[in-house]
């Protein structure tokens, strides 16, 4: 009988260091698919910027001392001005502008086809106050 505890015992040992050891047999994860640095950077900014309203309501909400209000918007609005220069050299750098500054293909064709829209509309206005 007392063979039978001793084993029990060991076996129950055994698993219990299998489960407990099996994390870390595994092969790791594998990486995650690399991310466009573009998209991955307007993430951050959106990230930063909710943090800072985030920031706002709780000291408007009178859940943060004055002080700590500052500390905080001074820090996370240097992290905004990195993070919005990171997004721009990103944006830069994957062909999303074509030069420092300059727009793209697409923006210039979103720009003409408002212009056009915005020059239709004040047409019609005007044909409309020539009826009145």
């Amino acid at each position: 009988m007392l063979v039978l505890s001793i084993i029990t015992v060991i076996l129950m040992l055994a698993v219990a260091l299998f489960l407990t050891m099996r994390p870390f047999l595994q092969p790791a994860a594998p990486i995650a698919p690399k991310v466009d640095s573009a998209a991955n950077a307007e993430l951050d900014k959106e990230t930063v910027l909710s943090t800072l309203n985030e920031i706002e309501f709780e000291y408007k909400m009178n859940k943060l001392s004055e002080q700590d209000y500052k500390l905080l918007t001074d820090r996370y609005k240097a992290l905004a001005v990195q993070v919005m220069q990171q997004t721009d050299s990103a944006i830069n750098t994957s062909g999303g502008r074509t030069q420092p500054g300059g727009a793209s293909e697409l923006e210039k064709r979103i720009e003409r086809e408002i212009e056009a829209e915005v020059t239709a509309l004040r047409q019609k206005a005007r044909r409309g106050n020539r009826e009145e």
